[in-house]
């Protein structure tokens, strides 16, 4: 019984006590729709493809993909996406879209 208390008390310590990484938000790719390209001065620097591979559930194939997205996006320079498509199936979530480079994003 005594062993188990310290097992639990010791997992508490090392995830209850882990912190999370900062962001910089001022970095982040923010995903955007068509109309707000034009209000936030928007070019276009290229198309993108991202695949969720099947998850536990379809949220996490979504998350897993918009991650994928946003990340080809920064790679290429850009801070904004626009998402043109999403399809689901049995082996997991695409996602399409374009990645811009926009001047009065905040």
């Amino acid at each position: 019984m005594k062993s188990k208390n310290i097992f639990f008390t010791s997992i508490f310590f090392i995830f209850g006590c882990a912190s999370s990484p900062s962001f910089d938000t001022a970095s982040m790719v923010q995903i955007i729709t068509s109309e707000q390209t034009q209000e936030f001065r928007c070019e276009k620097i290229l198309s993108l493809n991202a695949i969720g591979k099947k998850s536990m559930t379809a949220n996490a194939d979504r998350r897993n993909a918009i991650i994928e997205l946003t990340n080809k996006a920064k790679e290429a320079g850009a801070n904004a996406v626009v998402v043109t498509s999403k399809t689901s199936s049995k082996a997991g979530t695409k996602i399409s879209g374009h990645a811009f480079d926009c001047v009065n994003l905040n």
